[in-house]
């Protein structure tokens, strides 16, 4: 049938001849078209009679004057909505052209809104609210009176053994200068453009000890204020760096590893990779004497090249809480993907202990003293990384 058509049927009959695709009954009048022109706008009504002299025996298209009634009617209605179509869209254009300063307007607010919207997500207040509302996905009823969550340090521990066995196949030296009981404290180097190396610590000694261990990592405080970070830490064990806290930890007969070279350790450039910075005022020697506990030298080496620093910025690392964010070859420039350390060979030395039992109050308050012990120590894990960066061939194989 073609377009703008109007089918109708004139009667109902028993019998029905198919016409081209229509089904049109065995009658004198049997159906009517009624066919509008769009560019005439008239009405051309159309009846099909039945001719024998037709080919095929179809029917022929004849026009009929028995329907002008019914065209007068169509040509109205035609007429009525062609007019009432053109004036509500003149009408409508009118009003935009009117308004279009105030439409324009409306527009860009909208869309400015939308905008902000989204990328109100990523302000550094919605990132801080988002991450301290992640719920942790294993957690236990009991912890210990600085945090530490036994079951959710066991499954962090899966990741930890992940990245110690397979991503930087550490290996450890000296395992046997920790004692099976007792307190210690446990002075290493720090590096590495994230703090990852206290972890590995950690792992080393309750891996490869023979008494698995638990050893207490003490963590700056700028860590505590980072979302997310601050919890995952402290249930994994970590403690805030603070003499109180470590003597607590000492006087219950704990491994405690302290970081005297603090974020100068591990913000130095790649060019100054184990050269150790200053050990600070000796506050962790004080600490030793205090609660009479063995030092025992430690040195980290592969830490510096998993994270090689070439620069630092201070102002975007301020916004997540932290007192910088490291540059490396690959971060920021290749995203996310380039914060991923890279899989250098580690090494974890640990050195004999250094007795401190002997010392008694009165040495504590002689600053010279003190200075020359951190001094002492100092120079014992300078010493030691040397020795097994002497011996490493590779950096990424040993």
């Amino acid at each position: 049938m073609p377009k703008n058509t109007i089918p109708a049927l004139s009667q109902k009959t028993k019998r029905q001849t198919p016409v081209k695709g229509l089904t049109v009954p065995d009658t004198a009048i049997t159906l009517h078209t009624v066919k509008i022109s769009p560019h005439a706008k008239k009405v051309n009504v159309i009846n099909l009679k039945k001719s024998k002299k037709a080919k095929y025996g179809g029917y022929t298209a004849v026009p009929s004057q028995e329907f002008s009634a019914l065209k007068k009617i169509i040509e109205d209605k035609f007429d009525e909505l062609s007019h009432s179509y053109d004036d509500k869209l003149k009408s409508a254009l009118k009003g935009l052209n009117k308004n279009k300063d105030a439409a324009r307007l409306h527009v860009a607010s909208v869309i400015a809104d939308k905008v902000k919207g989204f990328f109100s997500q990523f302000s550094t207040q919605n990132i801080k609210e988002q991450l301290s509302s992640i719920a942790l996905w294993a957690t236990s009823t009991e912890v210990d009176e600085f945090g530490l969550d036994p079951i959710f340090a066991a499954k962090a521990k899966i990741f930890f053994d992940l990245l110690y066995e397979k991503w930087w196949r550490i290996e450890t030296i000296g395992i046997q200068n920790l004692p099976t009981t007792g307190r210690a404290l446990l002075v290493s180097n720090h590096s590495g453009g994230i703090p990852i190396d206290g972890a590995m610590i950690v792992t080393s000694i309750f891996k490869e000890h023979p008494a698995k261990r638990i050893t207490r990592p003490l963590v700056e405080d700028f860590a505590y204020y980072m979302p997310f970070v601050n919890s995952f830490l402290i249930r994994t064990g970590s403690v805030r760096a603070s003499q109180e806290n470590a003597e607590r930890l000492l006087e219950k007969d704990q491994l405690v590893i302290v970081f005297p070279e603090g974020l100068k350790g591990i913000g130095k450039p790649y060019k100054y990779r184990y050269q150790l910075q200053r050990f600070g005022r000796g506050g962790y020697i004080k600490l030793a004497m205090k609660t009479r506990s063995p030092i025992i030298p430690v040195a980290v080496v592969g830490a510096e090249e998993a994270y090689p620093i070439i620069g630092r910025i201070d102002w975007l690392g301020k916004l997540f809480g932290a007192p910088y964010l490291p540059m490396t070859p690959f971060f920021p420039l290749l995203g996310p993907l380039g914060a991923i350390p890279l899989p250098t060979k580690w090494y974890i030395k640990y050195g004999e202990p250094i007795d401190m039992s002997r010392y008694s109050d009165e040495d504590i308050e002689d600053d010279i003293l003190i200075n020359k012990l951190s001094e002492q120590v100092r120079t014992r894990i300078q010493e030691m990384l040397m020795e097994v960066l002497k011996q490493r061939k590779s950096i990424f194989f040993g």
